[in-house]
């Protein structure tokens, strides 16, 4: 675990060490996709995505303390 994460930061660094040359590289926001209200709005209302959002929160609280 500790592994991924310290890829991720690294490329979060590099993304953004990125976009201050090349800022057309920046992704538009989430809402300006076609399939946002359609797709995304609707996946947010399965019962899968709200117990993995639940689990997510207990996990950041109870034992991992928002790791």
């Amino acid at each position: 675990m500790l592994k991924i994460y310290y890829k991720h930061t690294k490329l979060a660094k590099q993304y953004q060490k990125d976009l201050k040359t090349k800022p057309y590289l920046k992704l538009p926001p989430l809402s300006s996709y076609d399939d946002y209200k359609s797709e995304g709005i609707k996946n947010q209302n399965t019962y899968s995505y709200k117990i993995g959002q639940a689990l997510i929160k207990a996990q950041k609280i109870g034992m991992g303390g928002g790791i």
